[in-house]
Order: structure tokens, then sequence, then C-alpha cells
């Protein structure tokens, strides 16, 4: 069957699992829901050492994380593309984790809400039956450090296959969540009634719709994403920013986020440092210097009224310590090559290892 045929057969049985899923993880009055326990968090944790994302999905839902939180829940670790930890000076010898929360972060020892794809799921690799025993050990271990720890992470709740690239089955990787941490935090911060204001009606609405390619990606695969982001914004609410934002992305005249980034650069092209600068056309961070993440850090904040984020402020980035991201976990969705079977399983039984281990999955 064509995969276009496979959509389309599967287009029910997904949209099922989306509501069900959202229906259940984003009721703040249903106990043990991912909203009920961020409540809970926010209100008996008066302090949280953030670790974040150093791209404008992170730097967006840290803001907004910082505005809804108790105001001692500040960045004190930033992860960038090149592997590294930027760390604020006062916590170079190290932080407990379980004082950590991470943002756009996955962790299964850290309370975080992210997008990541978090189980491998029911392939069996290289049709290895002890390979799959060895896999679904970690899926098994995964879903049970979830019930103590906070993973908010859409395609985890909805029990999406990293390993599945089938498209006839609803939960396969090709069907996972599309859209950016900031959309889910967002969210969740509306079904507790936590929702951050958007005073800014020109700039940050963009900004937010196009959270980890947003606005290209609803046009782009509009056989899923429509999906999760439409189910997503009901289940808070059709009067919520979920839905203004949604309602942005799908009914976005062609060219009306490029006069958007047109608009900015003509603001500020004169001004040194402005936010244009440092965005490219897709209003992506063209670096991820401290520069950068301060200006941007600073823009979000004037538009939004929401406090910096960061532990002495973002401006200080600049004197944050640059130390090598060594626990840092990825999930293989094939299995290791190797001269015999037996060491390939060996391998990939490492490998399951070192992502359980690893402290960040960023």
């Amino acid at each position: 069957m064509a995969v276009d045929d496979d959509r389309r057969q599967t287009a029910g049985q997904r949209r099922e699992l989306v509501i069900e899923t959202f229906s259940r993880e984003l009721d703040g009055n249903v106990s043990g829901s991912a909203a009920a326990r961020l409540g809970d968090l926010l209100r008996t944790h008066p302090e949280r050492h953030l670790i974040v994302s150093g791209d404008i999905d992170g730097l967006a839902s840290a803001a907004m994380l910082a505005r809804s939180a108790p105001p001692d829940w500040r960045a004190i670790a930033l992860i960038v593309k090149s592997g590294d930890v930027l760390l604020h000076p006062d916590f170079i010898s190290g932080t407990d984790l379980s004082k950590c929360f991470g943002v756009d972060v996955y962790s299964t020892y850290v309370d975080n809400v992210s997008n990541h794809v978090a189980l491998w799921g029911t392939k069996k690799p290289h049709s290895s039956a002890a390979g799959l025993a060895i896999a679904q050990a970690y899926d098994t271990e995964v879903k049970r450090r979830a019930q103590t720890t906070l993973l908010a992470t859409p395609s985890l709740w909805a029990g999406i296959q990293g390993s599945q690239s089938r498209t006839d089955l609803p939960d396969s990787a090709g069907y996972r969540y599309p859209l950016g941490t900031a959309h889910v935090l967002l969210a969740l911060l509306e079904a507790i009634d936590r929702s951050p204001r958007l005073f800014d009606r020109e700039y940050l609405p963009w900004l937010l719709a196009n959270a980890d390619g947003g606005l290209k990606t609803i046009r782009d695969h509009p056989y899923n994403v429509p999906l999760w982001w439409s189910s997503l914004a009901a289940a808070v609410g059709p009067a919520t920013l979920s839905e203004s934002l949604y309602q942005t992305a799908a009914r976005q005249a062609p060219i009306a986020f490029v006069d958007t980034v047109n608009r900015l650069r003509a603001e500020s092209h004169l001004v040194d440092g402005a936010p244009a600068q440092h965005l490219n056309d897709d209003w992506n961070l063209r670096s991820q210097s401290a520069e950068a993440i301060g200006a941007i850090t600073k823009w979000i904040s004037s538009l939004s009224g929401w406090p910096d984020p960061f532990l002495g402020g973002s401006e200080g980035i600049k004197d944050w310590l640059r130390v090598p991201l060594t626990s840092r976990g990825r999930l293989l969705t094939t299995l290791p090559t190797a001269p015999t079977m037996p060491a390939r399983l060996e391998l990939f039984r490492a490998h399951f290892r070192e992502s359980l281990a690893s402290a960040l999955h960023d």
C-alpha cells in the first residue's frame, strides 16, 4: 500500500490516540496527569535549577516558565549544540539533579518538559528476538521512571515507537509529536491556570508558533501536524493562547511570516546588537554565542514582560563556564555494526545502559 494510503487509513486511529493522550495528560484535575504533576511541582517547590537547551525553543520556553513558576526557578545551565554546557560559576562543582528541571531537555533523572521520542517500541532489530527483549527492557525502565519523574513529552505519553518506520501503524515514529517544547509547555501552564500573558501581538505569537519550525512543518506535514496541534489546543480550550497560536499557523498567509521577519529587520537594522542580527530568516539563532543568547533572551523579555530566566541575568552568560557534556544520551534505532550477532547484541545492550545512565538528552 502507498504511503499516502497508509496515512489516510491510520488517520482515525491516530486521531483517537492523540485525543486520548491530551485528554488525559492536559487535565489538571486528573490526579497523576502531567498537568497536575507540574502544578504540584510549581506549588510545592519554591526553587528549581533550570537546565535549558540553547535554541529558540529552549529560550522561549524557559522565559515562559520563569513567568509562571516561583521566582527562584532560574536557569543555571545551558546546553549548546557543540555538546558543551555553559554553567553558572556558582555550580561548577555540580548540583543535585533532584533540584533541577529540564526545559527542552529530556532526561529520565530530571523532571522536564521536552519534545523527544523516548521509547524503542515493538520492532525487532534485524529480526532479533534477543535484541527486541533488550529494547523492551529499556522501554519498561523508562516507563517505570516516568511514574516518579515528570517526563512531559507527548510522544512518550502516546507511546510512539521511535524505531518503527512503518506507515501503517498509528504509533510509528513518522507520526510522533511534531511541535516544539514551547507548545506543550504553554498548554500545560494553561491547563493549571498559570498561563503567561502575550502582551505583544506583532512578533511574539509568530515566535512561539514557529518554535521548532512549527510554521513550516504544518505546511510540509499536513497528515500529522494539524492533528496534534489542533488537539493540543482543544485540550485546553477554545479561548486559549494555544488555540490562538494554532490559528496563527493554520491560517497563515503565504508571506505573513516573511513580512514579520522583514519588519523586525527594518525596525532594528541600525541598532547595534538588535535581535534581527542574531536570527536567520527562519528565526533560528545564527549562533549560540553568549552575545546572541543574551540578546534574544532580552528581546523575548521585552516583548512578553516575562522575566529573564537565567540566574543573575542573561547578560552574565558571557562569564559562565563552558564544560564538556560528558553524560549525553542518544537512542539508536538499529543494531550497531559488529562482526557477530552476539557482539552486536552486547553493544546494543551497552548503548541502552548508557542511555539510561545519561543525565541529559538534548
